[in-house]
């Protein structure tokens, strides 16, 4: 296999760029940075990962090279020679993932597995061997050589797969790579799904995902805080709410007390004048003979009528009071509500300690990238 030449759209930093292969000697020089194990990367994926991956499994394969910030696929395509005729191989992972591979007067392939399998056949080695061995890492690299030259020091040569374990442990090769993703860990653990722009969550469609919509997935240490705070501050605006219900009842109640006393005070009043009414008749017997009298108790029949129906009345607001007595102990069931409201206030102070801690977090979190 020769290799012709790459090109990565997109892959890692790199949106859509082509490099040529084709010559007798390909060097590709530049500063930290600057793309060579991006492009080291991209070969070694072309030709090994497959693309029939599920989500989970692409995240931890590729996920890493998604442009950033919100990239979802990466997309390679190499050209080479294999038994002189030229192939094009394309690769894509992630979202809408496929694989095809055409040659010269050939029938393209789109089956993802055909195309692994014919990629296998013309490598004639396999994966490990192309990592460490064909295309390997500095460190990696060194450990192979050492190696290497103590097996001739003792006129033998150890296994190949011995000399690429002990590259698989050499710990001082941090690349750009390792460093760059354990940094983009670090930044979404606290970060995650919070818009620093704006100093709230990340808009969804243009639409602010509040408590009442939260983000589920996705969300850093920065907006778990933030939530809990607007939690809470929801909550205190519900309590206080509630206690200034409580306050308008307990000020009518007050009137309806007042309304009681005024009311007991008739009946207790009335009573008595009832009663001497009935008397009247009797009165009325024994003082006809007195007109002076007579005319007295005349007076008095007459206006009966009109105090029986006061007295009726009475009997009717009576019975209102006991309704409103009914309500009195409903809204006063509602005024014990204001003892649990003052456990409410307690509660503020814990929404205070939760919003200096969501501080804190951010203090630090600013602090330890300064």
């Amino acid at each position: 296999m020769i290799l012709k030449s790459i090109r990565l759209h997109p892959f890692g930093a790199t949106l859509d760029r082509t490099y040529d292969l084709a010559r007798t000697v390909a060097v590709f020089l530049g500063p930290n940075e600057a793309g060579k194990s991006t492009l080291r990367q991209a070969l070694h994926h072309v030709l090994f990962t497959p693309t029939k991956q599920t989500k989970t499994q692409a995240d931890a394969t590729v996920g890493r090279w998604y442009p950033k910030p919100a990239g979802d696929h990466v997309a390679v395509t190499l050209v080479f020679e294999h038994e002189s005729k030229e192939w094009t191989l394309t690769k894509r992972w992630g979202a809408g993932n496929a694989s095809s591979l055409t040659a010269t007067g050939a029938a393209a392939i789109g089956d993802a597995a055909t195309v692994e399998d014919t990629i296998k056949r013309f490598l004639g080695h396999n994966e490990a061997t192309g990592r460490l061995v064909l295309s390997t890492g500095q460190a990696e690299l060194a450990r192979t050589m050492v190696a290497l030259k103590e097996a001739r020091k003792k006129d033998e040569l150890e296994p190949v797969a011995d000399l690429l374990a002990a590259g698989l442990g050499a710990a001082s090769d941090v690349g750009p790579e390792r460093l760059k993703a354990a940094l983009t860990q670090k930044i979404k653990a606290h970060f995650g799904r919070w818009a620093t722009d704006r100093n709230g969550p990340e808009l969804d469609k243009g639409r602010e995902r509040g408590i009442s919509d939260p983000w589920e997935k996705g969300t850093g240490a920065i907006l778990r805080a933030w939530y809990a705070w607007q939690l809470k501050k929801a909550e205190l605006t519900a309590f206080a709410d509630t206690d200034e219900k409580l306050d308008a009842v307990s000020a009518d109640l007050a009137v309806l007390e007042a309304q009681m006393a005024t009311d007991r005070d008739f009946l207790a009043k009335g009573g008595p004048l009832r009663d001497g009414l009935g008397m009247r008749r009797v009165l009325e017997t024994e003082l006809r003979g007195s007109r002076a009298e007579s005319a007295a108790m005349l007076d008095i029949m007459n206006r009966w009528p009109a105090a029986e129906a006061g007295a009726t009345a009475a009997k009717e607001k009576l019975d209102g009071l006991q309704g409103q007595k009914q309500a009195i102990v409903v809204e006063q069931a509602n005024a014990t509500r204001r003892v649990e409201a003052e456990k409410h206030k307690t509660e503020f102070a814990a929404l205070l300690v939760a919003r200096q801690e969501w501080l804190d977090t951010t203090d630090a979190v600013r602090n330890s990238f300064e």
